[in-house]
């Protein structure tokens, strides 16, 4: 028996605790010792009635890269002989530190679309100095932040030389797909060597019930309610724009986040009519059973488990055509789901409103994404990461 680790500062939220889940429990099954990792432990998130099979370590920080977490790591990765460990979406820039201190193989895992940290740096920047009284702040950004970042993208170089180290430490880097691939070794310039360490290993999707064929008219978003990557705002704004047109129908946002207060106060201030919150659920499979029709208006992801999740219980997902982990779940438009070219709320409302409108289209995407979900088998994640790890020990 071999003891693997993963680390995720928070678990098991979203998509990317619902695919360590799996993954671990796939290399439980494979005969071995799994290890989680994580800063913050939401245990009240699992699935009612789970019981986790792997062991679960709270860290004594959120900093991946403060000293405390990583004497910690290094003092438990070498006590429990983990072989390999696989750290997922975060910069760990202390990698080969850990490496050299413990002899554990390191496997990174990228769980979005590459370089989406320096688009984030550059908007928080934006958005702390709009804040009211920040005239200072406000002075900054826009004599000196801006026009550097326009013209030199000191944000982009910054999180290239990141991605660059952390490659460099890692023992293997994990993307969801292989347009992810082509964009590091081309933008990064990557050598032969540090190329061979990308590897591809799509998300897979377990599905826990047949789909349920016969729908409410729901239109569904599951999800975390952040600004940066999900812009759940744009929710409201496209719903408000069509749902006097769709008496019979309502929109569902299922999720917790940040977002979420100001979202209610625009419907309320609005007028908008059957638009629900009814916050957070470790039961989404009913929601998906129910919708019939999912969406998502993120301006970036990397491979979004709720448009698969989706499609696996006959809800036709809609989104904006922000990433290739997008369109690979989607495309063709109008086949296994509607793409929205990105950003025109707009044009979503229109695309949403004869989506909605038109049973018969419906009707033949359900039956199209069904067969479609039945490419996301999670064994392609599984024996994906089972295989890589175990060629590394």
């Amino acid at each position: 028996m071999v003891t693997f680790a993963f680390y995720v500062n928070e678990f098991p939220s979203g998509g990317t605790g619902t695919a360590v889940q799996y993954t671990a429990n796939a290399m439980i099954d494979a005969g071995h010792r799994v290890i989680v990792y994580t800063a913050r432990h939401f245990a009240e998130q699992y699935p009612a009635g789970y019981v986790p099979r792997f062991e679960v370590v709270t860290l004594p920080s959120d900093n991946p890269n403060a000293d405390e977490t990583v004497g910690f790591l290094c003092r438990h990765l070498q006590a429990h002989r983990v072989a390999v460990l696989v750290v997922v979406a975060m910069h760990a820039l202390r990698l080969r530190e850990l490496k050299d201190a413990t002899q554990t193989k390191m496997v990174y895992a990228l769980h979005g679309v590459p370089f989406y940290e320096a688009y984030d740096v550059a908007l928080q920047k934006r958005r702390a100095a709009e804040q009211p009284g920040r005239w200072g702040l406000w002075l900054s950004y826009w004599l000196l932040h801006h026009w550097r970042n326009k013209f030199l993208h000191s944000s982009r170089k910054k999180i290239q030389y990141i991605y660059r180290n952390i490659i460099s430490a890692a023992d293997r880097y994990v993307v969801l797909c292989d347009d992810y691939t082509r964009s590091l070794q081309q933008v990064l310039h990557l050598s032969a060597e540090d190329s061979r360490k990308l590897c591809v290993i799509p998300n897979g999707i377990m599905a826990r019930e047949a789909p349920r064929m016969e729908k409410e008219k729901m239109i569904l978003f599951v999800g975390r309610l952040t600004y940066d990557d999900k812009r759940p705002m744009r929710m409201v704004d496209i719903w408000g724009r069509i749902y006097q047109q769709l008496p019979d129908w309502r929109f569902v946002v299922v999720g917790d986040g940040p977002e979420r207060q100001a979202m209610l106060e625009a419907v309320h201030r609005r007028g908008i009519e059957r638009m629900d919150f009814p916050g957070f659920s470790n039961c989404t499979i009913d929601y998906y059973q129910r919708a019939a029709i999912v969406c998502l208006t993120s301006q970036y992801e990397g491979w979004p488990l709720c448009l698969a999740e989706g499609q696996t219980y006959g809800a036709v997902p809609i989104a904006f055509e922000c990433s290739a982990g997008v369109r690979d779940i989607m495309a063709p438009s109008g086949v296994n789901g509607v793409l929205v070219k990105p950003f025109s709320c707009c044009a979503y409302a229109k695309k949403l409103l004869q989506l909605a409108s038109d049973e018969q289209l419906l009707a033949r995407l359900r039956t199209n994404v069904v067969e479609k979900s039945k490419t996301y088998a999670m064994v392609r994640n599984s024996d994906g990461y089972r295989r890589l790890l175990e060629e590394l020990v």
